[in-house]
């Protein structure tokens, strides 16, 4: 319980101070308005709304090779943040420790060399890929891609990558919100998606998916920054919407 009054402080301040003010000196009309804020705000912050929002995000790739299928030639795992633990030593986050734990299991099982890809994000810090193969100890035949910043600088850096090895056929493991942009981004550089796999969810649906929370928020939140790079990458010609 003490964990779920904590989800419920995450809510964003600002808005509810905004909602009581419309509220308090906005007439009719700002009530009215305040209310129907307040209303999808509050939608937006539950749980299993949030997720019904987020989940066509999850698709575009297979989840599972099609029957007769040649399997992947390389198992590509972007980084999902690094950090500093306070004495110079730069750790991956827990959501890239997911993404490139699956995407060894994947490499092992296929028999092909995992893709690890990620960019110094901070200026004051080492690429992501390399500071990743050293915390967690990766193996040698690890392949580190070290210079991508981003979704679209992926997909341009594995497809001249790819290109030298002749792969043509790979599959990703990343977070299920990402899935769809990084398999576009691949198709439209050229590189086939043939497998996808996300970190398993280790929560059970409860009654908690069903209370505006913070958990909420930040789930619609994220799900909006992809829908709004997928709009952008669209725009910027880095993918079709054939690709998606």
């Amino acid at each position: 319980m003490a964990a779920f009054a904590e989800d419920l402080m995450m809510l964003p301040v600002p808005m509810v101070l905004l909602i009581a003010l419309a509220l308090a000196f906005g007439g009719r009309r700002g009530r009215a308005l305040a209310g129907l804020v307040t209303a999808v705000f509050l939608a937006l912050c539950v749980p299993a709304i949030a997720g019904w929002i987020a989940a066509p995000l999850a698709g575009g790739a297979p989840k599972i090779l099609a029957p007769g299928a040649a399997p992947p030639a390389a198992v590509v795992a972007p980084t999902g943040g690094v950090y500093d633990d306070g004495t110079g030593r730069w750790l991956p986050s827990r959501a890239t420790v997911r993404r490139v734990r699956l995407g060894q299991r994947l490499a092992r099982r296929f028999g092909v060399p995992l893709v690890v890809v990620g960019g110094a994000a901070d200026p004051d810090g080492p690429p992501e890929a390399a500071a990743v193969a050293e915390a967690l100890a990766l193996p040698a035949g690890t392949i580190l891609e070290n210079g991508a910043r981003d979704t679209a600088e992926t997909a341009r850096a594995l497809a001249r990558l790819f290109g030298d090895r002749g792969i043509r056929r790979v599959a990703v493991t990343t977070d299920a919100l990402h899935v769809r942009r990084l398999s576009a981004a691949l198709r439209g550089a050229g590189v086939t998606v043939a497998l996808a796999a996300t970190p398993p969810r280790r929560n059970r649906p409860g009654w908690r998916d069903y209370v505006p929370s913070g958990r909420g928020f930040s789930l619609a939140a994220a799900a909006w920054r992809e829908y709004v790079g997928i709009a952008w990458y669209l725009a910027r010609g880095v993918f079709g919407v054939g690709d998606l």
